[in-house]
């Protein structure tokens, strides 16, 4: 079995070459519009006060009509934000923007009134990305979550994030602990707990500013109460920027900006956007959200 695996894997290998090289292409060429300035070398980015879009559009090469346009959002430190909106409302672009992977057509993105512009390594190193499909592989839960950091308190950091996901009690349940394997993609542990994992994952690097892309598919149950576990023990500690498909998630949440056709098309809470925005109730569902809408955060508390 062992053998057959690693010639399974060798000719997987060989035949995501291609992929494999134009993603090494891209980690070691910086896209275009962004330049090493003295400035990445100096003092580093704070986020200590705010994150700030200020009448920031984008354009996608070749593209007809912007991605982006005129946004102005400012995201207070601290703060739990949802981004919502339909498909192709604009919600990957603005947070691609937010991560410092594309550069603003127009406009400008501040942190603490500090451009990040030409300083994208600086502001990328206070930021964590929760995916919407996690990575894991055969190894045992320390090496998934280090991913490869080399951090001399690994322990002492494994452990308080697995605290903050709500996994330490079940990694102290194995008999391995913090050594058992998760298997191929993690086949060993369930949805919501490879949900923690990969949250516990992106708080061992301490960021200052957690993005989590939550899953668009119809959610079971154990992996909604995972995000939800996660949003009310981050809630006030960490500025967590969702991409939220749930009214549930939603409720939880600060403020909440709502997308379309590129424009922010309101925001506020989750009450007042349904209250005055047809598309938003529409795009999460609130019709069907029993009893109501407004039910929603004392619902969620529940959870």
């Amino acid at each position: 079995p062992a053998a057959m695996s690693a010639v399974s894997s060798a000719a997987l290998l060989r035949f995501q070459l291609g992929s494999l090289n134009e993603v090494h292409r891209d980690l070691c060429v910086r896209p275009a519009g962004i330049k090493v300035t003295a400035r990445e070398t100096g003092t580093p980015l704070t986020f200590r006060k705010s994150i700030t879009f200020s009448q920031v559009s984008f354009s996608y090469l070749r593209a007809t009509a912007p991605a982006l346009l005129e946004i102005n959002v400012t995201i207070p430190q601290g703060t739990l934000l949802a981004v919502c909106g339909p498909s192709g409302s604009g919600k990957s672009t603005f947070v691609n923007l937010l991560m410092g992977l594309l550069v603003p057509t127009r406009g400008e993105l501040r942190a603490d009134d500090v451009s990040i512009r030409g300083r994208e390594g600086d502001w990328q190193r206070l930021i964590a990305l929760v995916p919407q499909e996690p990575f894991f592989w055969n190894a045992s839960i320390r090496d998934n979550l280090l991913f490869g950091r080399d951090v001399s308190d690994a322990e002492a950091r494994i452990w308080s994030a697995l605290e903050t996901a709500h996994l330490a009690d079940f990694a102290r349940s194995l008999p391995e602990k913090l050594d058992a394997r998760l298997g191929e993609r993690g086949l060993r542990v369930s949805g919501g707990q490879r949900q923690r994992l990969a949250i516990a994952r992106a708080l061992i690097g301490e960021p200052e500013l957690l993005v989590l892309d939550e899953p668009t598919s119809a959610l079971d149950q154990e992996i909604a109460h995972a995000i939800d576990d996660a949003l009310v023990d981050l809630k006030g500690r960490k500025t967590v920027v969702i991409v939220a498909h749930r009214a549930a998630s939603v409720a939880r949440c600060d403020q909440v900006v709502y997308f379309e056709a590129g424009r922010i098309a309101g925001s506020g809470s989750l009450e007042s956007l349904a209250d005055t925005n047809p598309g938003f109730g529409k795009t999460l569902g609130l019709a069907h959200f029993a009893p109501t809408y407004r039910d929603a955060p004392k619902r969620a508390a529940r959870v």
